[in-house]
């Protein structure tokens, strides 16, 4: 198996700095969100549409930070259909501007990527398939809560 070729990617990415002596914001401060990733995962218009710069081996890109976790890239999940029928999903980085366009916008559909053809993008967490039903786990958790509560609250009457 021939070893694999990776790359330095980033994002330009800002934070929020927090508060001053005199409760006003300090203001915010811009770093370049920096990592590691095949050269395949990224290639030029896919990363071009997701906001993502590939740093060049000839030219070095001063102020990159490796390893931040807040704040964080939006993670979105490329779909993209093989000739064989099949199905495959990536997960990559995304500029936070970019998201709207990326989703709403359908800007990757049809392109190519990894063997196959894009055809539908998503934010990790989210379906877009409209017939999908949506799960309240919480919602059956809190639920949960409430019987048992109300079944606690009925033994304990009904010993009194």
């Amino acid at each position: 198996m021939a070893n694999k070729k990776y790359g330095v990617y980033f994002i330009p990415m800002s934070q929020s700095v927090g508060r001053g002596s005199n409760g006003r914001s300090a203001g915010t401060g811009a770093f370049k969100l920096a990592w590691r990733a095949p050269i395949d995962s990224y290639p030029e218009d896919i990363a071009k549409e997701l906001g993502v710069t590939p740093v060049k081996a000839d030219k070095p890109e001063p102020g990159l930070v490796f390893g931040s976790n807040s704040p964080r890239p939006a993670r979105v999940r490329i779909n993209v259909t093989t000739g064989q029928g099949k199905s495959k999903s990536y997960t990559l980085f995304a500029n936070p501007g970019n998201v709207a366009r990326l989703i709403n916008g359908n800007v990757l559909r049809g392109k190519k990527f990894r063997g196959g053809t894009i055809t539908t993008v998503s934010l990790i967490g989210t379906s877009t398939n409209p017939n999908r039903q949506k799960s309240s786990s919480n919602s059956n958790t809190r639920n949960r809560r409430n019987t048992s509560r109300t079944r606690t609250s009925s033994r304990t009457r009904t010993r009194r």
